[in-house]
């Protein structure tokens, strides 16, 4: 794996495909996890926003 540095990114070309499909499998498994977690705490919202006082 090589690196290759910019002003604001950092490229990494990476020529193990099975690597590649790894990196692609976590990040999956690390976003449905996140969505798992935060989407039952949806319900704890309130349905309506509450009634906005006038000063």
């Amino acid at each position: 794996m090589t690196a290759t540095t910019t002003t604001r990114h950092i490229y990494l070309r990476d020529t193990d495909t099975a690597r590649r499909a790894h990196a692609t499998t976590l990040s999956l498994v690390v976003v449905a996890a996140a969505i798992a977690v935060c989407l039952p705490l949806v319900g704890l919202l309130p349905r309506r926003a509450p009634a906005e006082r006038v000063h």
